[in-house]
């Protein structure tokens, strides 16, 4: 017997609590909680990881630059520039996360979740060939190894301990050529055709002790068990086509415009769980041990991104660039769906050399939620972020070491049916790479 169809984020449709009591209430929440699809790490914002060390250094600002290998991703009109073979391998970035739910079991009693991964974010290469340039490159957009170990105490009537355990691990890669030509003395083009792939699985253990009776070990205590493995592969293609404009010598403007396509994909949810007697559950009666299973073949959708960018180079040590991206509004269909809001994004940078040997760039950026502010069913936490770096060049040669950190606040609901909580979120990311021109 296979699991009914994922209604939302937060349960499924056979499961119904046959009576009002706190504790069948609250196990029939946490049942919905561990059932869930899952969402996407992290499905709500666009911006979690900068791509490259230059750009992310910058904030992002750097549609109208990218004249580096990482412009590859960026705007790859702008590689025109790259007039010499340019390997730029950037990189290994840490990058944490953290969110917390508040007073999700009381006061003080939050819910925390956090992630630490080490990432390898860019790599690219750049080469004149022909009338244009050509490059490859290989990015990681979105990172995350989440971890969950909390138990929780006299959680409410008849409900003496939850305790949950949950390991969530996302990759999404980006690989694939591309190519820049120079239209006239102002104007180039260039394009990217980017792999993708996303690989996740999550992994989520939960027990709710109803009656703990003398203790741990007490083989009369009575408690429920879940167990919940969910994977999802999806593969695809995400083509980037640039348009670069200098109208004079200090003045860039540039644009470009993006989509990800899903070809196919493979979604699995396993479920185990042994019941209790307190619950009245239709899944999983009293002493049952049950386990069920879905699969299918559903592809999410994405939204188009426009970015556009503008930059200064008001002398030859100096710098300064700024970018606003758009996403689009579109309907989730996948995982029983949701409204993807339309997002504007900004991102300021600068970049100035202290001498031929040293230079120092800082950003600002904004990563905005694509929830609506005034619903709570999905987290609806804007970020905004700082970041900075210092590089040290030599004759052929770059070392890059910099930061980027970003932090939020909004609202959003763990318990589904529950009381909405505040969340605050926080990003982190350390980051070093090096570069060489031959």
């Amino acid at each position: 017997m296979g699991l009914s169809r994922i209604d939302s984020k937060h349960g499924l449709s056979n499961i119904a609590p046959e009576r009002g009591s706190f504790a069948t209430g609250a196990i029939a929440g946490f049942l919905g909680m561990v059932l869930a699809g899952g969402a996407m790490a992290d499905e709500f914002h666009y911006r979690d990881v900068l791509v490259g060390t230059r750009a992310a250094a910058m904030g992002g600002a750097y549609t109208a630059v990218s004249d580096d290998p990482s412009g590859l991703y960026y705007n790859p009109a702008g590689i025109i520039h790259a007039d010499q073979l340019n390997l730029s391998g950037s990189v290994n970035a840490w990058h944490s996360t953290h969110t917390t739910y508040k007073d999700v079991f009381g006061e003080g009693r939050d819910w925390v979740r956090e992630s630490g991964t080490l990432i390898p974010n860019f790599f690219g290469i750049t080469q004149p060939m022909g009338p244009g340039v050509f490059g490859f490159s290989f990015v990681v957009t979105d990172a995350i190894q989440e971890d969950q170990d909390q138990v929780f105490s006299d959680v409410g009537t008849n409900l003496d301990r939850f305790i949950i355990n949950l390991n969530d691990t996302q990759w999404v890669y980006k690989l694939g050529p591309s190519y820049a030509i120079r239209l006239n003395d102002d104007w180039s083009i260039g394009a990217s055709f980017y792999f993708h792939f996303r690989d996740q699985e999550e992994v989520v253990n939960q027990i709710v002790v109803l009656d703990e009776g003398t203790g741990p070990g007490d083989p009369d205590a009575d408690l429920e068990w879940r167990y919940r493995q969910n994977q999802n592969d999806e593969w695809g293609v995400k083509p980037v086509i640039g348009i670069m404009w200098e109208p004079e010598g200090r003045l860039s403007l540039g644009a470009s415009l993006r989509h990800t396509h899903v070809l196919s994909a493979s979604n699995f949810l396993g479920f185990s769980c042994i019941g209790s007697s307190q619950s009245d559950l239709d899944l999983c009666p009293e002493g049952a041990v049950d386990y069920r299973i879905f699969r299918d073949s559903e592809t999410r959708d994405h939204p188009w991104e426009l970015r556009l960018g503008a930059a200064w180079f008001h002398s030859p040590r100096w710098m300064i660039s700024a970018d606003v991206s758009y996403h689009s509004s579109f309907r989730d269909s996948a995982r029983g769906g949701r409204d993807v809001e339309e997002v504007w994004n900004f991102a300021i940078g600068t970049e100035y050399y202290l001498s031929n040997t040293w230079a120092l760039r800082g950003g600002i950026f904004s990563n905005r939620a694509n929830t609506p502010a005034n619903v709570v069913e999905h987290d609806h936490v804007n970020l905004y972020g700082i970041s900075a770096s210092i590089a040290r060049f030599t004759r052929n040669s770059s070392l890059d070491l910099g930061l980027g950190y970003a932090h939020g606040s909004g609202q959003g609901r763990v318990l589904p049916g529950g009381d909405p909580q505040d969340v605050t979120a926080e990003n982190l990311t350390i980051f070093m790479s090096s570069s060489y021109t031959f």
